[in-house]
């Protein structure tokens, strides 16, 4: 958690930090940090999740959404009122809310298949970033919020060394705040993001830096004025960062047959000239499931 994160955190770590439950058991919403490197390309590519700091913490609020909803439009004079249900309403998420895959990828984005709709997989070559899936699922016969279900998620990132952007991440239906609906991975029990960034020959790292805050909400519309409830959801992110290095030298079995064909080559007076290929970069940074 280098270079960028360090700016991220220094402006919203401490009020979203007093927000997370700390429960006595972990819950199944736990955020964990790994990482993956690979070549491709001429670069070492390695993508790393954050861990935010608090084993089993589920984020009740946070500065991020505070922000981006009225960024985008979304405030009470357009007709959209939001409430933070707090932590003890909310404590049915320490056990509905489960992280089911979150995980670093690198040169190949992975893919998401619901009802016949695949997102991800166009990202490839030298880029990287992480993979995301939550499930929510209410106990039976409990109280736990059924109805009129979506995902709200903000966005703080960083690409290329540039100054942290926070945002709501709609890019779909900007005339909704939600990531929900027929062009994302999300329902009303389910949420999957797949964010990536390619590297585009910058030469300093991180590449990207970025974090999400995802939270569930409930929404209830009267005579057209919206009035969300955000219950609780899941802090995560991802840095990429990729390093100009040669290629990986071969094992000695392949180098032994490189050997066996160049005497080979020598003998029958051939010459075959080598191609290389060079990975797509894409233009896109951070939309990523409709692609």
């Amino acid at each position: 958690m280098l270079a960028t994160y360090p700016r991220i955190y220094s402006i919203y770590a401490v009020a979203c930090l007093g927000l997370i439950a700390r429960a006595g058991s972990a819950s199944a919403a736990t955020i964990t940090s790994t990482s993956i490197s690979k070549y491709s390309g001429d670069d070492t590519n390695t993508a790393t999740t954050i861990d935010p700091g608090v084993a089993g913490g589920i984020v009740y609020s946070c500065p991020w959404i505070n922000t981006a909803l009225p960024k985008a439009g979304f405030k009470s004079s357009a007709g959209w009122n939001f409430t933070y249900a707090g932590a003890a309403a909310s404590a049915f998420l320490t056990t509905d809310l489960k992280v089911d895959q979150h995980y670093p990828w690198v040169v190949n984005q992975p893919t998401f298949t619901n009802n016949g709709t695949t997102w991800g997989g166009n990202l490839n070559g030298e880029v990287g970033g992480a993979y995301i899936a939550l499930s929510y699922t209410p106990r039976p016969g409990s109280t736990d919020p059924t109805t009129n279900l979506r995902w709200v998620q903000a966005v703080a990132s960083s690409y290329y060394g540039g100054a942290v952007d926070v945002h709501l991440d709609n890019p779909f239906n900007r005339a909704s705040p939600f990531y929900f609906g027929p062009k994302y991975s999300a329902g009303p029990r389910f949420f999957v993001d797949i964010p990536g960034a390619p590297e585009n020959e910058y030469e300093n790292n991180p590449v990207a830096a970025v974090q999400f805050q995802v939270f569930l909400a409930q929404d209830s519309v009267t005579s057209g004025i919206h009035n969300v409830t955000l219950y609780g959801g899941v802090w995560w992110g991802y840095r990429y960062t990729a390093s100009d290095d040669p290629a990986p030298a071969p094992e000695p079995p392949s180098m032994a047959l490189g050997g066996l064909g160049l005497v080979l080559i020598g003998l029958i007076g051939r010459r075959r000239a080598s191609t290389r290929s060079s990975p797509e970069h894409r233009l896109e940074m951070e939309r990523r499931l409709e692609r």
